[in-house]
């Protein structure tokens, strides 16, 4: 169900990009693409050419990546569907931004070409009426990086958003910071899968027993053990901190009849191991149930 969920979540994501980006076809005062022409050149064969090349592209870019996102739906991993959708994502987000710099790009060529730049460039910005020629500060037509502006912060040309001027040092400190973010996203994906595939192990040596899940994460000393008992159906559960995936508790949880309770158990693979040591209570398993079985013998035996 969760993954439904964040696949619903991460598809809503597709017409913003999608209409974003086409929206950048239609005349902002004298801007078409991000780049700055003549109000008399947004009806010329060319410009329309470029424009209309532009939305077809952008819908062969666009549009198969709304089945690319169906297979998320029906994967029964959570850490699997994640991987899946942030990948997804960074297509969608990187996808239209190349097809709208190369377009961005044949519109600068045609623009100077036309000599439109003179045209262009003695428009007057606070007139209201348009837009001053800028157009050599815009990297692809989406990155602002002008150093003879003070403003940190300038409306995008792209959207409604504001854009950083990369040409201060925490303009692209932060740019660095927002790419990386957006690149770890399949990641975190991978990370949670390979939490849901490593499955929980029990280590019972002469003096310890060790629960163990990538790392140890419990080490209860043999002599300390006050009460020992095994569970054939594990008691509604609720996480409080830790991890809380369809086949991996791990954590502090508040389990009901036992109360606050620190767990590392695959949920669907009993038994569980019930243990009270000090004023703590452990819930633990190995992900091979016959595992499990003979350490509580041992552990009843000792």
């Amino acid at each position: 169900m969760i993954n439904i969920f964040i696949t619903l979540i991460v598809i809503v994501i597709w017409p913003i990009f999608y209409f974003l980006m086409r929206n950048n076809i239609k005349p902002k005062k004298n801007i078409i693409l991000s780049v700055t022409i003549p109000q008399s050149a947004h009806h010329e064969s060319e410009t329309q050419a470029i424009c209309h090349s532009f939305k077809n592209w952008l819908n062969i870019t666009m549009l198969p990546l709304l089945l690319f996102i169906i297979p998320s739906f029906f994967m029964q991993s959570f850490g699997a569907a994640l991987t899946w959708c942030m990948t997804w994502l960074l297509f969608v987000v990187f996808a239209p931004a190349v097809v709208f710099a190369k377009h961005r790009g044949k519109l600068m060529a045609l623009k100077h070409d036309k000599n439109w730049h003179s045209k262009a460039e003695g428009q007057v910005k606070d007139s209201g009426e348009m837009h001053l020629d800028e157009d050599d500060y815009w990297l692809w037509g989406l990155l602002y990086n002008n150093p003879n502006d003070s403003h940190f912060l300038v409306k995008s040309r792209v959207g409604m958003n504001m854009s950083l001027n990369l040409a201060k040092p925490a303009g692209k400190a932060l740019m660095v910071f927002a790419v990386l973010c957006i690149l770890a996203m399949p990641f975190i994906g991978l990370w949670i899968w390979a939490e849901e595939l490593t499955p929980s192990k029990l280590v019972l040596s002469a003096t310890t027993l060790t629960a163990r899940h990538t790392r140890d994460r419990y080490v209860i000393q043999l002599d300390a053990i006050e009460s020992l008992e095994l569970l054939e159906t594990l008691p509604p559960a609720f996480r409080i901190a830790g991890t809380g995936l369809d086949n991996l508790y791990k954590g502090n949880f508040r389990v009901e009849g036992y109360g606050i309770s620190r767990l590392c158990i695959q949920p669907k693979d009993p038994p569980f191991l019930v243990i009270k040591s000090g004023n703590h209570t452990f819930i633990m398993n190995d992900a091979d149930s016959k595992v499990t079985r003979e350490i509580y013998a041992n552990l009843k035996a000792k």
